[in-house]
């Protein structure tokens, strides 16, 4: 039962860092024609997909339990 809520959590996670992170490409190539801007949301980007990895290897960890 632990493991299905902590699945839940981890996927329910996921979803929100990826669509954060969609969310986030959208604002960079609609508000911003500033480069130093660009720059500081490309390294926002780099951030998430690196939590987004991370997120996506718990949760396949928990599927190998």
């Amino acid at each position: 039962m632990n493991k299905d809520i902590e699945f839940i959590g981890s996927l329910k996670r996921l979803s929100f860092l990826i669509q954060a992170k969609d969310n986030l490409i959208e604002d960079i190539h609609e508000y911003s024609n500033n480069k130093e801007d660009i720059a500081r949301y490309e390294n926002l980007d780099k951030a998430f997909e690196k939590t987004i990895i991370d997120e996506a290897k718990f949760l396949i960890s928990l599927e190998k339990i």
